[in-house]
């Protein structure tokens, strides 16, 4: 048991363990993937609807409010900005770096791209 008492005061984070440990696919993974594959886009870009998204993904959404993903870039997301009369009126847009993205997020692009390049192939 004297082993034991080395670590009686040490403090850990389980933060620092999330499930992306367990899984395998960690942030940095899916961001691979989704610039591995936007190297295979043309123009170097690509909309929601060029890949026939039955919708885009949305980073805000509250009193009205949308925040949808609608283009993909090989580094970075173009966010539009929604709002208005129920919700139909595009009020900006801004960029989103990869890395700023939730695990989620980054999951449903790449299922995104994933799909549109096993139709394309088709």
């Amino acid at each position: 048991m004297k082993y034991l008492k080395k670590f009686e005061n040490i403090d850990i984070d389980w933060d620092d363990f999330d499930e992306e440990e367990s899984s395998g696919e960690s942030k940095d993974d899916l961001i691979d993937n989704i610039v591995s594959s936007m190297i295979n886009i043309e123009d170097g870009s690509i909309t929601m609807g060029e890949m026939e998204a039955e919708s885009s993904p949305c980073l805000y959404n509250e009193n009205g409010e949308y925040h949808l993903i609608e283009v993909l870039y090989e580094n970075f997301v173009q966010v539009v900005e929604y709002g208005g009369y129920k919700g139909e009126q595009e009020m900006g847009n801004y960029i989103v770096l990869y890395k700023n993205l939730d695990k989620d997020i980054l999951k449903e692009i790449n299922n995104l791209l994933e799909n549109y390049f096993k139709n394309y192939e088709d």
